[in-house]
């Protein structure tokens, strides 16, 4: 999962916040994340997105305290597959 530093947004949020945390283990399908920054708690089951600087990653946090979270992964991809996706749809011009 990258180099161990994660950025995890809590999608069920109306307002975009980033927690920054470390990567703690993670096997096929989860990922354990222990967060550093002393932000708001997020709550069992929330839809979240963790980004390292390799992937970014879709899952729920199936379980956590208040600074460790336990995130099932449902949808991964690779962070230099969307900037080209992300490039090519900023070149096109619209019609």
């Amino acid at each position: 999962m990258g180099d161990g530093r994660v950025a995890l947004r809590d999608l069920s949020q109306s307002e975009t916040t980033e927690r920054n945390g470390d990567l703690v283990s993670s096997g096929n399908g989860w990922a354990e994340i222990e967060l550093r920054d002393g932000g708001p708690p997020v709550r069992a089951g929330a839809p979240v997105e963790l980004q390292t600087s390799q992937n970014i990653y879709l899952g729920h946090v199936e379980s956590g305290e208040i600074d460790r979270l336990r995130v099932r992964v449902d949808h991964f991809l690779d962070v230099q597959d969307v900037l080209s996706i992300q490039k090519l749809w900023n070149s096109e011009k619209p019609d």
